[in-house]
């Protein structure tokens, strides 16, 4: 059996764009083109190409009706094979982008009805084989893998002197396995980052490191994602908050009972580790740098 028929994916293209506001103050981030096809066919096409089945498509309300209209109107490449059930979320309120992702996903756990979930960031452009992360997460028994590379696309923004801000994440995992015990990014760290004791107990190497960038693909169990309506937390956002709180319950029994599972229930979280051999193209494309590259990489490959 094909292993990506125990998943649902969900593919969040509800991004604003807010790191590269000089374009999409005119066309929205998911219509951003790429060698004239829309930046939210890439992640449907990653699925498509790695045998996923099923996939919710999370896209603002006010474009739910053009993304139809462009689905089924067959004017992009082929995606047949996958079935791709669009959900909206209102985007009229300021900040919609923030509230969206745990939200969103809150509000229609009835439609993830498969073993595991892979959430996919509407903005990823990669000729990757998922097989690898997916294998890792089975055999791990991971409840969390999060894809990360030391290895994303990414330049210099054409006809400017800008430097190009290195969007970095702070992780600390085991060398050994890749058991992941730490995962935030820099706007998101604290000055007073505190840890368990019981973190450091648990692996005889912990590496700390900002070389490797978090491009929001995560493979997650279903059962997990109950914790967002049982939890005594509140969760705006899965990267900020709702990760970094799983993880953290690693090591924690009472971090456990406020995810609103049992406390004695342990389990692991993982990180899947990609180099640029392990594929032609990744890119993340959240900025102009990004953007740009992706373009002219695109083109080549074509």
């Amino acid at each position: 059996m094909n292993i990506s028929e125990d998943y649902v994916a969900v593919v969040f293209a509800g991004g604003k764009g807010n790191r590269m506001p000089s374009i999409t103050e005119y066309i929205p981030k998911l219509f951003l083109p790429i060698i004239n096809i829309p930046l939210f066919w890439f992640p449907l096409d990653l699925l498509k190409r790695n045998g996923f089945k099923v996939c919710i498509l999370i896209v603002p309300k006010t474009k739910i009706d053009v993304i139809n209209k462009i689905l089924y109107d067959r004017s992009l490449p082929s995606l047949d094979g996958l079935k791709i059930t669009t959900v909206s979320f209102d985007d009229d309120e300021e900040g919609s982008e923030e509230f969206g992702t745990a939200d969103v996903l809150l509000q229609n756990l009835d439609k993830l009805n498969k073993k595991n979930v892979l959430i996919v960031s509407g903005d990823l452009i990669t000729d990757l084989s998922l097989e690898g992360m997916l294998e890792f997460h089975q055999k791990q028994n991971s409840i969390l893998t999060c894809f990360l590379t030391d290895s994303p696309l990414g330049g210099a923004i054409p006809g400017t002197n800008e430097r190009t801000k290195k969007y970095r994440d702070f992780i600390m995992f085991s060398p050994e396995n890749k058991q992941l015990f730490y995962l935030v990014d820099e706007d998101d760290f604290g000055d007073e980052e505190k840890f368990p004791s019981s973190l450091f107990r648990s692996s005889p190497h912990i590496q700390a490191s900002a070389k490797y960038k978090d491009i929001h693909l995560y493979a997650i169990k279903r059962d997990v994602l109950n914790a967002l309506k049982n939890s005594k937390l509140t969760f705006s956002s899965l990267k900020a908050d709702f990760i970094p709180n799983l993880i953290y319950g690693q090591f924690s029994k009472s971090k456990r009972r406020l995810l609103g599972f049992d406390e004695q229930q342990k389990y692991k979280c993982f990180g899947y580790f990609c180099t640029s051999n392990d594929c032609n193209i990744l890119a993340q494309c959240n900025n102009l740098g990004a953007y740009f590259e992706a373009n002219k990489t695109v083109s080549l490959l074509n």
